[in-house]
C-alpha cells in the first residue's frame, strides 16, 4: 500500500488569499474612477462584481480538496481522502477495475522532459476528482510518483 499526502494540511489561508485577490482585481476600476473622476463606473458594475464574487466564493467552497490517497494492491482500490470548505474529512474508494486515469503534462521550454502537472481520476466515463498543485497542494513530484505507481497497476491510463 502506498500513501500520498498533500503538503498543505489547511486550505483556508489558500482560499482567503484567492478571495481578497479577486476583491482586490474588482475593485481597481472603482478606486480609479474614485481618484480620477472619470465617469468610468456605470451602476450595473456593482451588481457584476457582486456576482462574480459570490460565484468566486461558491465555487471555492464547494471544490473537493484531496489531502491523501491511499493506493491499496492487496484490495485493488485506491482511496482519496477529501474535504471541502464546509464539510469535515471524508473518504471515496475507486476500484482498480472501475478505474480510469488521465494525465496532464507540461513540457519544459529548454528540455523534452515532461513533467505531469494534473491528474484526473475517472469512474468509468464520470470524472470523480482532479489533482493540481494549485488546488490541492501536492508537489509536481509527488504528482508524477502518483502517475508512476498508478502506471504499475493494469489501468487504463491517456496523457495529453
Amino acid at each position: 500500500m502506498k500513501t500520498f499526502k498533500s503538503s498543505r494540511t489547511n486550505h483556508f489561508p489558500y482560499i482567503i488569499k484567492h478571495w481578497l485577490i479577486t476583491f482586490g482585481i474588482a475593485t481597481l476600476p472603482v478606486i480609479y474612477d474614485q481618484l480620477f473622476n472619470s465617469h468610468l463606473i456605470k451602476d450595473s458594475y456593482y451588481y457584476i462584481v457582486a456576482a462574480v464574487l459570490i460565484a468566486r466564493v461558491y465555487r471555492d467552497a464547494d471544490t473537493y480538496r484531496i489531502l491523501q490517497i491511499d493506493i491499496d494492491y492487496d484490495k485493488q482500490l485506491i482511496a482519496f481522502y477529501y474535504k471541502t470548505f464546509f464539510s469535515g474529512l471524508r473518504k471515496r474508494v475507486l476500484l482498480f477495475n472501475n478505474a480510469r486515469l488521465e494525465v496532464i503534462n507540461k513540457r519544459a521550454y529548454n528540455t523534452e522532459k515532461q513533467t505531469p502537472v494534473k491528474l484526473y481520476f475517472f469512474k468509468n466515463k464520470l470524472e470523480i476528482f482532479e489533482i493540481s498543485n494549485s488546488k490541492d497542494g501536492f508537489s509536481y513530484k509527488t504528482i508524477g510518483d502518483i502517475s508512476t505507481a498508478i502506471a504499475s497497476i493494469p489501468l487504463p491510463a491517456t496523457t495529453l
